[in-house]
């Protein structure tokens, strides 16, 4: 992926001796959406132009390069036999490739506990250790997070706090993006009173690597011949893998409307 900047000679006589460096400015406001569109397009895929392709990576309309494959394609919601290919191997040949998947039926607080905890125990089978990461849509999360204020005992009489600062799973942080979309459906519109989802990471069988001199790294400003301003191409090339699929699992149609 990758964006330009561009500043014209009339901005920066605008702006000379200004306190305000333009081209820092600019910059920055270029690598700020660019990292915006990375977690879009990691977390929705194609889905965030379409809003429903989210296994399948996010092609360029402008050019047809194709960004690194998104999570719902590494950690797939599938509950039939239609798995998506990863890495070149059919999971549906090979099972040992499957990431662990529930649909969530539970419908009380302690249900719904229950079946992340179900989850945790199925991503920390065989060699390995578990989950080290869990991140929700707001939605998820705040559900998690009313469940957990319900049935938490509160062992401290002098002080306690509200709302919680971090909220942990089994010695994991739980987190929530904006971009988690609803693989049930799919969609990536999460809506109130309908389903949430849940992934279950684990860093150490999976990850991004990123090319030596392109992780948002600014190119020099060059100047066209004849041209009246210059521009910085700002460019990120890098690869998501795992090597152990069935070390992350995911959770759909977790109800976001639960209330006891």
């Amino acid at each position: 992926m990758a964006s330009s900047v561009t500043i014209d000679d009339f901005e920066r006589a605008q702006n000379k001796g200004a306190a305000l460096d333009l081209l820092k400015s600019k910059t920055e406001q270029a690598m700020a959406g660019l990292e915006d569109r990375f977690g879009r397009w990691l977390l929705q895929g194609q889905g965030a132009e379409d809003t429903t392709s989210i296994t399948t990576a996010r092609t360029s309309p402008v050019n047809s390069s194709v960004f690194i494959e998104p999570i719902p394609l590494i950690c797939e919601y599938e509950t039939s036999t239609a798995w998506e290919t990863v890495g070149q191997i059919d999971p549906d040949t090979d099972t040992w490739w499957k990431n662990q998947v529930i649909t969530s039926a539970a419908t009380t607080y302690s249900g719904q506990l229950k079946e992340i905890d179900h989850l945790i125990n199925l991503c920390s089978k065989s060699a390995g250790p578990g989950p080290d990461l869990f991140v929700a849509d707001l939605l998820g999360y705040e559900q998690v997070s009313a469940a957990l204020r319900a049935l938490q005992r509160f062992v401290d009489y002098e002080e306690v706090g509200f709302p919680w600062k971090a909220i942990r799973i089994n010695g994991a942080p739980l987190v929530f993006d904006q971009f988690v979309a609803d693989v049930a459906t799919p969609s990536t519109t999460v809506g109130a009173g309908t389903k949430s989802t849940i992934y279950a990471w684990n860093s150490k069988y999976s990850g991004v690597s990123v090319s030596s001199g392109a992780d948002f790294t600014p190119g020099e400003f060059v100047r066209a011949p004849n041209g009246t301003g210059e521009t910085s191409i700002i460019q990120w090339y890098g690869a998501h893998w795992t090597s152990r699929r069935d070390k992350l699992g995911v959770m759909g149609a977790f109800k976001n409307n639960v209330t006891s």
